[in-house]
């Protein structure tokens, strides 16, 4: 077999334009030729080429052509990462301490998608390159990428490597070739700092270059087809009857920008904002831009509450709930404790801060229905770091249970950078089960974890539940839990105030426990696209019937089990919970003994979603459907209210209480089986 050509591709498969001169080319023979600029070259011709490169539970091989020709040399590397990554190490001979100057690197790949890029360290700086699709391809199947400019310092670098990620695919002829002079990064000070250009970023405290952290520009030709085409998805696929009426305009509005743009930076943010402000739990973006962040790590976790003890010094504002410190780590914590308070960001309410910047905040998230909050809040440890100026504070006193009688403002640049392993903010001042698994210090453990609590007599066996997700694996987990109960337990507190999502089988599964049979909602996953919904409950009758009639034509939620056990009490603790984990509350609401406590709804994410992936990591997720109640209630952005609102405040996160465990744990204690 014989290479015949080198071909540009078109349409929209290949978002990119031709690769930049100086790249490297194919000979008379079809043989890749590098740049003769190229500082690094790597080919995979026999096994010491993979030898002592690390990658858990990866499948390496060095194959000849035998029939399907290496782009260069006699042999390519065969790659299967599953969940793990390959490092080629840059960082040695060719690319030392001495080398200065700007970059682009380049590989081959055929057969299957790859998820290719540099990764640049230097302290606690971790920096991602992605590589993208340039348009250039073989006849005989062999795809080109690309990285952006790369700015490499060797007197900087503690390490430079290509992070490598698929699974039968085809890798060959990686260059790195030197295309100028090195490119100091400008200093900046918080989000929307005017001294970055209008294709960067101000991120911890960096002026960040969005071009190469972007696919490419599109040709001018397949620029608002690329636009129109991404639009369109939105248009037939995303959303229920409130988010598509509520928050796809604007989305829409924002993503037509892309047809005007003239940048790749430009061009993709402008999508990327749209998709962000479709507002929705479900619906994401994904690209290193999300891996941009600051060494600076800040070791509080923050909770939406009552400021009891502070009113004095700063009054609540009516629009959002106060913030307070929920519980902190060793390090970095600035001498903030559970208890003290978040009064602003850069002057603004934090919550109203989050709002501000959350057209650029790659790692942000939302909840779906537009009255809750939680997502941001639980995330102001990141924001702060990566966006903000300064902080300001009032702190407080556990041992008086009295707060100063000023408000304290803090530098974003008074946190140390650190690579020290942080809390958990999972909405969870205390932990209350005995025999804590590894982890729990940290808050951060990844199963279910069961055990009586700590709160209440032995005698009184009550049992609590902590856990995030909601996965099939995490059903077989309640499946046990719930028959262990049904032998033993009095009453049992749920503690799922960091709600994941995952699928329907473990909230089915759970409220088995405590309420009989009934078919209480069916989702709209499979209804034609871009349907708009019904417009009243009447309508949303009519529907839940047809559905219902045609059977599998959605997703039913039928909940109980034909044996629980009525008389045990059982308490749900919700904060932030979103997907299966608002069907859960949705499917325990309303059983003979259950209470829901927590501070509000929750995320109204009764949809499910499809996933468009491209290369190196970019794609979305776009939620899709609605679901519809037997009363004909469309439920998307509704988020379930719990039963009884309690908020955390002050004076009790100073003493060490977890109010709305102790009032769930109280309500329980009360009507012990």
């Amino acid at each position: 077999m014989r290479r015949g050509h080198l071909s540009a591709l078109t349409g929209l498969a290949v978002l990119g334009a031709l690769g930049t001169a100086g790249a490297a080319e194919l000979d008379a023979t079809g043989t890749l030729q590098y740049d003769q600029q190229a500082k690094f070259t790597q080919g995979w011709e026999d096994a010491a080429s993979i030898e002592g490169l690390a990658c858990d539970g990866c499948d390496l091989a060095v194959q000849p052509g035998d029939g399907e020709l290496p782009l260069q040399g006699s042999a390519f590397l065969l790659l299967s990462t599953g969940e793990s990554t390959l490092s080629v190490p840059l960082f040695g001979s060719e690319i030392d301490k001495t080398t200065r100057g700007r970059f682009r690197a380049s590989l081959w790949v055929r057969h299957s998608r790859l998820n290719a890029r540099v990764v640049r360290k230097a302290g606690f700086v971790s920096d991602e390159l992605p590589l993208y699709p340039t348009g250039r391809a073989t006849s005989d199947g062999w795809l080109e990428l690309e990285s952006g400019d790369i700015d490499i310092d060797g007197a900087r670098l503690d390490d430079l490597t290509l992070d490598l990620r698929g699974e039968d695919v085809q890798v060959d002829g990686f260059e790195l070739r030197l295309t100028g002079a090195f490119q100091e990064e400008t200093a900046c000070s918080g989000a929307f700092d005017a001294v970055c250009g209008a294709d960067q970023l101000c991120v911890a405290q960096r002026c960040r270059d969005i071009g190469p952290l972007v696919p490419p520009l599109p040709p001018v030709a397949d620029r608002a087809r690329v636009a129109d085409y991404l639009m369109a998805r939105v248009r037939w696929i995303f959303g229920g009857r409130l988010t598509r009426q509520m928050f796809m305009p604007r989305a829409l509005a924002e993503m037509e920008q892309m047809k005007t743009a003239e940048t790749a930076a430009s061009y993709w943010q402008a999508y990327e904002r749209g998709v962000r402000y479709l507002h929705d739990a479900h619906t994401v973006l994904r690209s290193t831009l999300r891996g941009v962040k600051s060494p600076r790590r800040l070791g509080a976790c923050f909770i939406e509450g009552k400021a009891d003890l502070s009113q004095a010094v700063w009054s609540s504002d009516p629009g959002y709930a106060d913030i307070l410190v929920s519980h902190v780590a060793v390090t970095n914590n600035l001498g903030l404790h559970a208890g003290d308070r978040l009064v602003a960001i850069d002057g603004q309410h934090p919550i109203a801060w989050a709002r501000s910047v959350f057209s650029i905040n790659s790692r942000s998230r939302t909840s779906s229905d537009p009255d809750v909050y939680g997502e941001f809040v639980e995330l102001l440890h990141d924001g702060i770091p990566n966006f903000a100026r300064t902080f300001s504070v009032v702190r407080c006193d556990p041992q008086t249970l009295t707060c100063a009688d000023h408000v304290e403002t803090l530098k974003v640049t008074d946190i140390p950078p650190t690579d020290a392993e942080m809390p958990s903010c999972d909405n969870r001042p205390l932990l209350h089960q005995a025999d804590a698994p590894e982890g729990a210090a940290l808050h951060q453990f990844d199963t279910p974890w069961r055990g009586l609590v700590t709160d209440a007599p032995a005698e009184d066996k009550v049992y609590g539940v902590t856990w995030n997700d909601l996965l099939p694996d995490d059903a077989t987990f309640f499946r046990q839990a719930i028959a262990a109960f049904r032998q033993d337990a009095r009453g049992v507190v749920l503690d799922h105030r960091t709600g994941n999502g995952g699928t329907l089988e473990a909230p089915t599964v759970i409220t088995g426990l405590v309420r009989e049979k009934q078919l209480l909602s069916i989702g709209t996953f499979k209804n034609v696209a871009g349907d708009e919904y019904p417009a009243d409950a009447a309508g949303g009758e009519a529907l839940f019937n047809k559905l219902l009639a045609l059977g599998g034509a959605g997703l039913a939620y039928e909940v109980g089990s034909p044996n629980p056990d009525l008389a045990l009490p059982v308490a749900l603790l919700i904060h932030r919970d979103t997907s299966a984990s608002d069907w859960l509350p949705h499917g325990m609401k309303g059983a003979p003994n259950v209470r829901i406590f927590g501070p509000h709804e929750t995320a109204g994410a009764f949809s499910s979603f499809y996933q468009f992936d491209y290369w190196s990591g970019f794609g979305s997720q776009l939620a899709s459907g609605d679901t519809v109640t037997s009363d004909g209630a469309l439920l998307i952005g509704h988020g379930v209210a719990p039963d009884e609102i309690v908020e955390q405040t002050q004076s009790s996160l100073l003493q060490g209480i977890d109010a709305p465990y102790q009032r769930a744990l109280e309500w329980v204690r009360s009507n012990l089986k």
